[in-house]
């Protein structure tokens, strides 16, 4: 493959991977082939410092946490906590941005 189609298969890949997860949508049905998903739960320091920052920036938590498609804090597997954690900060970047 060249690198033009390297970068492609890339970029698609990774809007198709933000897209299942705007959406809530279950990873498997996305990849088959990646295996079985890492249902392991978030430690207490993730959950504080997720909790920290909805707290310290007003947000909403049950709607946050029904957009990235959570019951809880405590429910987010470690395998989305950097997309979560980051989707929290693009908020922020937003607001201040006002």
């Amino acid at each position: 493959m060249s690198d033009s189609q390297l970068t492609g298969n890339a970029s698609t890949y990774a809007r198709k991977i933000a897209l299942a997860g705007l959406f809530a949508i279950d990873d498997d049905a996305i990849d088959p082939d990646s295996g079985k998903p890492d249902n392991k739960a978030i430690t207490k320091k993730q959950v504080k410092q997720l909790d920290d920052l909805i707290t310290k920036n007003a947000f909403n938590k049950a709607r946050f946490l029904k957009y990235v498609g959570a019951e809880s804090l405590e429910a987010i597997s470690s395998e989305r906590f950097d997309y979560v954690f980051e989707t929290i900060n693009k908020q922020i970047e937003k607001v201040n941005k006002k």
